[in-house]
């Protein structure tokens, strides 16, 4: 199929499927927002900065899995390409062993490292998102990270070895099996989790998904499939480790750059000017009331919160006022407030993002084929069918944003008069509202999503460069939006917000970033394709960028012949 069908229909084929598994895994992304947040009403704007908080971390932890996952899928493709039996199990068991011992690693460091990391958002380790969501979330999250990685290593080399809809399904399943649990785990009424819920909702979900794939797996090796994991094969050529990490670089680069401007980010949001919420007087003096004179029965993160302030012990609560609580709150949760609009937002942007990485998917491994069989033509129309095919999805899911955007952030409780509160003696209470969060969630919609089409361009450059092992310029595309162009912008941006008291430039920088990479980008790659064409692939590997067998094997040599 990926040497013979026709390009167009041949990406089709195996996109469709891939994009309904990546539809689907969008779906659990949103629907563990979701849920959270209409099960969890009054725990709403807490949960929405926590969910800010933990994005990096989660998207960082992805980013060496996709390493090995999908850097070692491609070179599986070019093995096949190559109709390399040897090349094919070292590639898949080296992937695989080390891969996972990494994974185990980057979990322990991260469980280890939180404190820096919340510091690094501008947040507090006493703050209450953070103890009372973000920690307990991430105490079973990132040990399921290690059931994620072989579920989606497995997933990703079914379809290199042609079972596309098999991976699919396991897509599909494991979501389908998240968005169940969610509902139980997190709803008030049956499991009364909270927001914990969800991390154990996605890491069963997780589980229920590689058991699928290990079924499929055996399945398939009983069929005489080509992708065999065996630990004997580790004995075999040592340089595939470099081959699978130079093309894993690509995906990696991509996720941890948007790990590190979410940092960034979740840094400069927090510093925009603060926004006023309205508090309700009568609430808060009856929340004092209840807690004056009980310091005892407070949960830690308000001692915390109290203590800071100056307000600790029987003798501080007996000095609060509703005044003053409004003050602290005010402080505390208003400087918060666009993070709570952003993670409003961002739900939205992975359901409708997710879908068009199956296209990359059905892309970079007929592009890869292709590249192990040197067949050149094929190389550059896979190239400009992803381009087509990936600024199509895009215009398609702009104008569903752009015309329903809004109603669909509603159901994540961004809407006018959302509630704020606070968890006290296991019940949440509302001490105020977010009276323009509707209006101005609608504005952001409006101001970062227009420029959305033009990353298709991206997609298609980044799939030639990391499928034929270009490992400069894949990276480079990697980084170029997320982390080059990203980390300046919202630099300039977020002090210009300051100097002016107008926190909406910050959020002009999303579409210039879109349209300047795209204006660097498309250069880059028609030259990159002309030369493919005009000179075959002794120019393509020779322009300096990419790293392959016969490069390592050269480099390796001339260590030697040095010593």
């Amino acid at each position: 199929m990926f040497g013979e069908m026709k390009v167009p229909k041949a990406i089709l084929k195996i996109g469709i499927p891939s994009i309904l598994g990546m539809l689907v895994m969008g779906l659990y992304t949103f629907f563990d927002s979701f849920m959270a947040q209409r099960l969890l009403p009054s725990e709403g704007y807490s949960i929405g900065i926590a969910s800010s908080k933990i994005n990096p971390i989660t998207t960082g932890l992805m980013a060496f899995g996709f390493m090995f996952a999908l850097g070692g899928a491609t070179r599986f493709s070019v093995a096949l390409g190559q109709k390399n039996p040897r090349r094919q199990k070292e590639v898949a068991s080296f992937a695989f062993f080390i891969g996972l011992i990494v994974v185990i690693l980057v979990t322990l460091i991260t469980k280890f490292s939180l404190n820096g990391i919340w510091q690094a958002q501008a947040i507090s380790k006493d703050d209450p998102a953070i103890t009372n969501y973000a920690i307990p979330f991430l105490n079973i999250y990132l040990w399921g990270s290690i059931i994620q990685f072989v579920f989606m290593f497995l997933i990703n080399f079914l379809r290199s070895d042609g079972l596309n809809g098999v991976a699919a399904g396991g897509y599909i399943i494991s979501s389908l099996v998240n968005i169940f649990l969610d509902w139980i785990f997190m709803d008030p009424k049956i499991a009364h989790m909270g927001y914990k819920g969800g991390a154990l909702a996605t890491t069963l979900a997780w589980a229920v998904g590689l058991m699928y794939a290990l079924f499929f797996y055996f399945r398939n090796l009983r069929h005489g499939g080509h992708f065999v994991i065996n630990p004997r094969y580790l004995l075999g050529d040592k340089k595939v480790i470099l081959l699978i990490m130079f093309i894993g670089m690509t995906p990696f680069a991509r996720n941890f750059g948007n790990s590190i401007t979410s940092t960034v980010g979740n840094h400069f949001l927090s510093h925009l000017p603060s926004h006023p919420i309205s508090w309700d007087a009568n609430a808060i003096q009856h929340f004092i009331n209840g807690i004056q004179g009980h310091w005892d029965t407070l949960p830690d993160s308000l001692k915390k919160f109290f203590t800071a302030a100056g307000f600790s012990g029987n003798e501080g609560l007996a000095k609060l006022t509703p005044a003053i609580l409004e003050h602290l709150l005010q402080n505390s949760l208003g400087s918060q407030y666009w993070q709570r609009l952003f993670a409003g937002v961002m739900p939205m942007l992975m359901l409708f993002f997710m879908p068009s990485f199956g296209i990359i998917q059905a892309a970079r491994g007929l592009i890869a084929y292709n590249y192990g069989a040197k067949n050149k033509e094929r190389v550059i129309q896979g190239v400009w069918w992803t381009v087509i095919m990936a600024v199509s999805y895009f215009i398609i899911s702009t104008i569903i944003i752009m015309l329903a955007g809004h109603w669909i952030a509603s159901g994540f409780n961004v809407t006018n008069n959302a509630p704020v509160g606070i968890v006290y003696q296991g019940h949440s209470i509302s001490l105020g509202s977010m009276p323009t969060l509707g209006d101005d969630v609608r504005k952001v919609i409006y101001i970062m999503f227009w420029s959305l089409p033009v990353y298709g361009f991206q997609f298609g450059a980044m799939c030639y460069f990391q499928s034929t092992n270009r490992i400069f310029w894949s990276t480079f595309m990697a980084l170029l939006r997320g982390v080059i162009i990203e980390i300046p912008s919202l630099f300039l941006l977020s002090t210009l917000a300051h100097h002016y008291n107008n926190a909406w430039l910050y959020f002009w920088g999303y579409p210039v970033m879109d349209i300047v990479s795209t204006l660097i980008t498309i250069p880059i790659m028609w030259w990159s394709l002309r030369q493919l064409r005009v000179s075959g692939f002794k120019a393509d590997s020779d322009a300096g960028a990419d790293m392959n067998e016969k490069t390592i094997e050269t480099k390796t040599v001339a260590t030697k012949a040095a010593a």
